[in-house]
């Protein structure tokens, strides 16, 4: 995952410390590993004023100047912020621009600029101390064609993880999962970052009926056959592509509950996601699950289709 166009979308008069520091040290890590390289990145700010646009029902004109004038402050403030990325060589434009829902502004200008890579900050809701996906947030991951990486608003320290989380066949690796796991692996070389590799899988279906459990006296056994099988798929996944150091979590259970649970105990700094997959990771990004386990990792997300 080597993008050359990346939208940064900020928040108007926010902190934005964590997006622009994961940004710098991606770019940074784009420059080195291809110096020839060109690099293009657009700091947006999507905004918009109910009370404004309530304040002229019926001038248009003033509308519009009144428009104008909030643009023109976002601009100014975009442009404060992009003065310490130039500082540092990375190439920046700015773009303010007037936009409800602020989604679907965002969606037209990273299709307009033609991005490949958008990044946007999750707060953390002050109340909870928890960072909660909005509701934008989620239209996001559902109608992005660009890769989306939603970036918590803590800082990271001088080490990081990164997480691929992928289903392997035991037939075949998917070519979702060989995205998957090359765009983590590469993202580990950038940064630069420790690798982790994880895998949540069910081993039998159990807990269906009595009678059903009650016939499954070599349970154990079909148990170690599944876990074999899934070995094998996983190990044929990153065969020839990551490094010996990579970090395996090869685990049975639950996705909704595995995730959270391995992201925290491992520390992972980025977990990198599929849009659409199979089971058992099918309800990551599909219906209440999803929202359950998003909202329960505090790492960030990337998320590609």
């Amino acid at each position: 995952m080597q993008p050359r166009k990346i939208l940064v979308s900020l928040e108007y008069a926010r902190d934005n410390s964590a997006i622009l520091q994961r940004l710098t040290r991606f770019a940074q890590g784009l420059g080195t590993d291809d110096p020839a390289a060109e690099l293009a990145v657009l700091l947006v700010v999507v905004d918009y004023s109910d009370g404004l646009e309530r304040s002229y029902p019926f001038d248009k004109d003033a509308l519009a100047r009144a428009r104008s004038g909030f643009l023109k402050a976002r601009q100014k403030w975009l442009e404060n912020q992009a003065q310490g990325l130039r500082a540092q060589g990375i190439p920046v434009e700015v773009k303010a621009c007037w936009g409800k829902p602020k989604y679907v502004a965002l969606l037209e200008v990273a299709s307009e600029w033609e991005a490949d890579l958008i990044m946007k900050t999750t707060y953390q809701h002050s109340a909870l101390r928890r960072a909660l996906l909005t509701p934008g947030d989620w239209h996001l991951i559902r109608k992005t064609h660009a890769p989306l990486w939603l970036v918590r608003d803590v800082p990271w320290g001088t080490h990081v993880s990164v997480a691929a989380c992928v289903d392997p066949s035991p037939e075949s690796p998917s070519a979702r999962d060989e995205r998957l796991l090359a765009a983590a692996h590469d993202l580990a070389v950038l940064l630069p970052a420790e690798l982790h590799v994880i895998h949540a899988f069910e081993p039998a279906p159990t807990g269906l009926l009595p009678e059903f459990d009650a016939l499954m006296d070599n349970s154990e056994t079909i148990r170690h056959e599944v876990e074999a099988q899934q070995r094998e798929a996983i190990d044929h996944l990153l065969a020839g592509r990551v490094e010996p150091g990579t970090r395996l979590h090869l685990e049975e259970g639950e996705a909704v509950d595995l995730l959270p649970d391995i992201t925290a105990r491992e520390s992972i700094d980025l977990v990198v996601l599929g849009a659409v997959a199979r089971s058992p990771l099918e309800r990551v990004l599909i219906g209440s699950t999803a929202e359950q386990i998003l909202d329960e990792i505090t790492s960030d997300l990337l998320v590609i289709r």
